[in-house]
């Protein structure tokens, strides 16, 4: 490990200065993740029943609550922690989770750092949300006799390619990890392909579809919220990326001309991108434009349709679950490689409909305003391919469960 240590030492002199510049010293939680950690965190883990999530930024911790609850309720004088990387990650932990986990700042993969951290948790049990590999920790974990266990693992065809390049490397770290549990038997495959053991991996599916949802808006306030009338038509583009706000508005204009009463939300996925979008909808009525946190939800469960960001141009969509979630009929693009499997079931079970280009788009949002029975039956088939796909977090638990000093799995 030194030769890693002096590998990620250089990297560090390099990464570490940017993002002091780019998010602040306070912003980068520099002193945190080097292991210093606050004393009032450390007298809650003075006990030894200590679980370690460690999840990387927001996506990872929003699959938790369930996991979570099960822990919790099961074993009650068990302590969790949940470190995250991001900013961002960590302000949803705590948002979510602050009174049933301690959340911290995810170390450095140092090796002084790493051991700081674990001097500090004990943890009986280092858990892993989806595919990160940090050799340092991992390898500490070993040490200390700590089961490392995986979960909602998974490896999209991107990672996969700079995965193998590294299989060399990896497959010293993987031979670490006591257990995988995959998302999806393609996640099992790669993960054989890039050095896991056979016997090390399993299939417990995706936990995205055990989530919670919740609304801080009723239908009535959210409608009121946007000043929709009665017989107006919402389409909610949640999570835009570049490139997508032209093709939509562009898709509404033309619409517009049949459909008085349509109406256009745009929520980018990143909101720093709002004053360009504004200047791009200017002057086009009936368009509104989300520039807030957490409210994306909100808008999907009044939507009449839902456009899915991030799959009309190449960067693999977004997850479609929440409008799932809320019965809703879905149109995504051809580029939904980040959500493969989810994308695959909701076209299964024709809950979605899956658009080239801007004449895709608008076509599709055109058939399902004339044909309603067909966007309901969509939104049906939708909330039931959610509800199906349940229980990954469930046998997740079961599998941590597992590997807790004098606990059997199932019981």
């Amino acid at each position: 490990m030194i030769f890693y240590d002096i590998v990620f030492i250089i990297f560090s002199l390099f990464y570490i200065p940017f993002s002091l510049y780019k998010k602040g010293f306070r912003r980068f939680n520099l002193k945190s993740r080097l292991g210093f950690v606050p004393e009032a965190v450390r007298n809650k883990l003075r006990s030894s029943k200590n679980i370690w999530i460690h999840a990387v930024s927001v996506g990872e911790v929003m699959v938790l609550g369930a996991l979570i609850d099960s822990i919790k309720k099961s074993m009650p004088d068990h302590s969790i922690v949940i470190s995250t990387t991001t900013n961002t990650g960590n302000e949803i932990a705590r948002k979510n989770f602050e009174s049933k986990a301690i959340v911290i700042y995810s170390p450095l993969d140092l090796s002084f750092s790493v051991k700081r951290f674990f001097r500090i948790i004990k943890p009986q049990v280092l858990v892993i949300v989806e595919t990160e590999i940090w050799p340092n920790l991992i390898g500490k974990a070993q040490k200390e006799n700590t089961p490392v266990v995986i979960i909602n693992g998974r490896i999209s065809p991107r990672s996969f390619k700079k995965y193998k390049l590294a299989r060399p490397f990896l497959r010293h770290t993987l031979k670490k990890i006591s257990l995988f549990c995959m998302q999806s038997k393609d996640d099992q495959e790669r993960m054989l392909a890039i050095g896991a053991q056979r016997e090390k991996i399993k299939v417990t599916g995706n936990m995205k579809f055990d989530i919670n949802i919740a609304t801080s808006l009723s239908l009535q306030a959210a409608r009121e919220n946007l000043g929709l009338a009665e017989k107006d038509l919402l389409i909610v583009a949640g999570s835009t990326h570049r490139g997508e706000e032209k093709i939509l508005v562009d898709a509404y204009k033309n619409l517009q001309g049949e459909f008085k009463n349509l109406k256009l939300l745009i929520a980018p996925r990143h909101l720093n991108r709002a004053p360009e979008i504004r200047k791009l909808v200017k002057n086009t009525p009936g368009i509104f434009l989300l520039d807030t946190i957490g409210q994306l939800r909100n808008f999907y469960s009044i939507a009449d349709i839902v456009f899915i960001g991030g799959s009309l141009i190449s960067h693999g969509g977004q997850n479609p679950i929440e409008p799932a979630y809320f019965s809703k009929p879905i149109i995504f693009g051809p580029y939904m490689f980040n959500f493969k499997e989810i994308a695959g079931i909701l076209l299964k079970e024709t809950a979605a409909i899956e658009v080239k280009d801007r004449l895709g788009l608008q076509a599709a949002i055109s058939l399902l305003i004339k044909d309603p029975k067909k966007a309901k039956a969509m939104g049906f088939f939708a909330k039931k391919a959610i509800e199906i796909n349940k229980g990954a977090s469930n046998k997740n638990f079961e599998v941590i469960k597992s590997f807790l000093p004098g606990a059997k799995a199932g019981g």
